[in-house]
């Protein structure tokens, strides 16, 4: 227990000096807030499908910025393997289009001395707006979160980059830090609040964003 701790806590003080490192870059720097609902339904040992809703806010947590409605579907190949798949509705603030993303996914997890999941996840977008305006994205996470402590939040931490291609351009466009807590109650109820900062990559003055969110899931 103690080491899962030293380790959580290590990640978590690696975002934070990250970060420190990063403000000599010509930033626009962003508050956000993000918010999260859904429902989860375990079809059998091996499957499931949710629906989730989501909200985001910009300019200081004062306009909403997009809207997501997202139907996802998992089956686990073995205890370490799931393979997935998601499509999503984006709605956007103002007169921007809205668009559509189905993303296909896959996951490796594996528990460590029954008290932390470590697990690495890869995912592959692909956006449109119009037929002829398509965006194709690959992401890589890599994450940690404690799972012995059943009756306290459970801290996590994880990392994520973007590999963008759209255009004339590819590359990396986007890294997220993430780390937070998360809390089961009531056999069937997840609460998870994190603090999120996210950094564009390869353009000359990158946006930060620095997110506060909140997810809950209700599974049955």
């Amino acid at each position: 227990m103690r080491k899962s701790v030293i380790l959580i806590m290590s990640l978590i003080v690696a975002c934070v000096f990250l970060a420190k490192a990063q403000e000599e870059n010509p930033i626009r720097l962003d508050q956000e807030f993000w918010m999260r609902y859904g429902v989860e339904k375990e079809i059998n040992n091996r499957s499931d499908i949710s629906v989730q809703w989501s909200r985001r806010f910009d300019e200081k947590r004062s306009l909403v910025k997009n809207t997501f409605l997202e139907i996802s579907s998992g089956f686990k190949l073995n205890k370490y393997l799931k393979l997935g798949i998601k499509a999503r509705r984006i709605d956007r603030k103002g007169d921007k289009e809205s668009s559509d993303r189905i993303t296909f996914m896959g996951r490796a997890k594996y528990r460590f001395m029954d008290k932390l999941d470590l697990s690495t996840r890869l995912q592959f977008e692909r956006q449109w707006e119009r037929e002829e305006d398509t965006r194709d994205r690959y992401r890589a996470k890599v994450s940690a979160k404690m799972t012995r402590i059943k009756e306290y939040p459970r801290p996590l931490v994880s990392l994520e980059y973007f590999f963008r291609e759209q255009g004339g351009f590819s590359g990396w466009s986007k890294e997220r830090w993430k780390f937070g807590f998360d809390q089961r109650f009531l056999k069937r109820h997840e609460l998870t609040l994190c603090f999120v900062i996210q950094e564009d990559l390869n353009i000359r003055k990158p946006q930060r964003d620095e997110v506060w969110s909140i997810d809950y899931m209700l599974s049955f």
